[in-house]
């Protein structure tokens, strides 16, 4: 996937671990890449915070929106690994 995004694979392990910011335009090509539209993969990101939220973890929106692009992250790491089963 990382190849697919042009991305290294450490770059793309960061994001998918929450360490480092998906951009949007890694998000479209991310989106492109797996055939969803990117707003996909963000209702996918509202999702898995809910989870989080019902799991007793609170979630701290931040001012310059790195949260919701870490979620978004995490929701396509989510959405590949259930892509390759």
């Amino acid at each position: 996937m990382s190849q697919l995004v042009g991305l290294s694979r450490s770059t793309w392990s960061r994001i998918e671990n929450g360490e480092s910011a998906l951009t949007m335009d890694q998000l479209a090509k991310a989106a492109e890449v797996l055939g969803v539209a990117p707003h996909e993969i963000l209702a996918d990101a509202d999702k898995a915070q809910e989870l989080i939220v019902d799991g007793g973890l609170k979630v701290v929106p931040e001012r310059n929106n790195a949260g919701l692009t870490l979620l978004a992250g995490a929701a396509l790491a989510l959405l590949v690994a259930n892509a390759l089963k």
